[in-house]
């Protein structure tokens, strides 16, 4: 099938919000919704696409005071999941998602969703994991690289892991994804890429009890609230696979990996 990708946020958005014509960069968002994009769906039929993929709709991050020059990257995208269980305001509703599906089907087609499993929203200190539902304490996510206190003898808190935890995954290609090429991804740490930090995202630890059910259970709910046809998954390559093997079991439908299109024994494996 043919399949057309849309950011939601970007793709039928409202003109001359706040008074101009343009809503450019990453610090801003543009106001494009569901039910835009339910208005544009004669737009994509007629050029012939039989499915429609959207970038992911759960919440993001409220807006939190910005202190950089020129301003501070926001979640318009909707890749820094903080609530699992709600439909960012801003994108619309659950109502607007169920008629989005339903619409497609009407006409034929299909509903791809974008999901996130591998890590939620940029966490920088330890407040904001409260945020996060329903994965809101720290054994919940990977603590790669966490530190031992010679002076004290402790294990570093949460809090001062987070000050570095950001460095955790310096290879953040697609290319090094696994197995890893050595020719592309000198000294890459396999352990690192599975267990590091994306950036400054959490990274989830699907091999805790807690989280491992629960993502499952998630899955399986949208997929049957919603009537997805099929998800695709984001940085799929940093995930165990026995959890994927899981993950695909319980989704009931086609699951489309983010992997490097080139990394085939990935694929094959």
């Amino acid at each position: 099938k043919s399949v057309y990708m849309l950011m939601v946020d970007r793709f039928a958005k409202p003109w001359a919000v706040g008074g101009r014509s343009d809503c450019g960069g990453d610090t801003r968002w543009c106001h494009g919704s569901l039910q835009g994009v339910i208005s544009r769906l004669d737009y994509v039929e007629n050029m012939g696409f039989d499915c429609v993929w959207i970038t992911p709709v759960l919440e993001q991050p409220a807006s939190e005071p910005c202190h950089k020059p020129g301003g501070c990257s926001v979640g318009y995208h909707g890749y820094w999941t903080t609530n699992f269980y709600n439909i960012d305001r801003r994108y619309g509703t659950s109502a607007d998602l169920i008629k989005l599906s339903a619409n497609l089907k009407s006409r034929g087609m299909c509903l791809v969703m974008d999901v996130v499993l591998n890590h939620v929203r940029p966490i920088s200190r330890p407040g904001q994991l409260a945020q996060v539902y329903p994965f809101d304490k720290p054994e919940y996510f990977n603590q790669y690289g966490r530190r031992f206190n010679a002076t004290t003898q402790t294990q570093e808190t949460f809090g001062e892991y987070l000050k570095h935890s950001g460095q955790a995954l310096r290879y953040t290609s697609l290319g090094c994804s696994l197995p890893l090429d050595a020719s592309k991804c000198p000294g890459a740490d396999e352990h690192e890429i599975r267990e590091g930090w994306f950036y400054d995202l959490a990274d989830l630890n699907q091999s805790h009890t807690f989280v491992r059910s629960e993502l499952k259970a998630w899955v399986a709910h949208m997929v049957q609230s919603y009537g997805i046809d099929a998800l695709r998954l984001d940085t799929t390559p940093y995930m165990d696979k026995a959890f994927l093997a899981e993950l695909q079991q319980v989704a009931g439908v086609e699951v489309i990996g983010e992997v490097m299109t080139s990394n085939i024994p990935f694929h094959a494996s």
